[in-house]
């Protein structure tokens, strides 16, 4: 793998402390840990588009963890038209998107555990996955 190719699929940025300030709904707490993060949708959106042009590839969105924090729903619908199918690590997580993914397909990563998480994935229409 040519390591200059690959890119980060992400949005975020870190901003100061001097600029957290400016920031009307931040806590006490975040300015003072400097654990607030900046979510830029539409740069996620670049990437993910400067991403699948550059590998000609299709494209599986993990949004897993409410999107690594990023939230899960708003990075679908910035990813829409772009990623080809979606991954959650939860039945539950794709359930709460299903609406969002206008009607892609889910790939579930954690495997059921039980016949009623089966049944779920099944009812669902989920891609199950197994792991060893």
């Amino acid at each position: 793998m040519n390591i200059s190719k690959c890119i980060c699929v992400e949005g975020r940025s870190t901003i100061s402390f001097d600029d957290a300030i400016k920031y009307e709904s931040i806590t006490y707490d975040e300015i003072l840990f400097n654990k607030l993060e900046v979510v830029d949708l539409n740069a996620i959106r670049y990437n993910a588009e400067r991403f699948s042009a550059l590998t000609n590839t299709k494209l599986c969105a993990v949004v897993k963890a409410n999107a690594y924090g990023h939230g899960a729903e708003e990075t679908v619908n910035a990813l829409e038209g772009v990623a080809d199918f979606f991954a959650v690590s939860l039945i539950e997580e794709g359930i709460s998107i299903r609406t969002a993914v206008c009607g892609k397909e889910i790939l579930v990563l954690t495997p059921p555990t039980d016949e009623e998480e089966g049944y779920a994935l099944a009812v669902n229409g989920f891609i199950a996955s197994v792991s060893t």
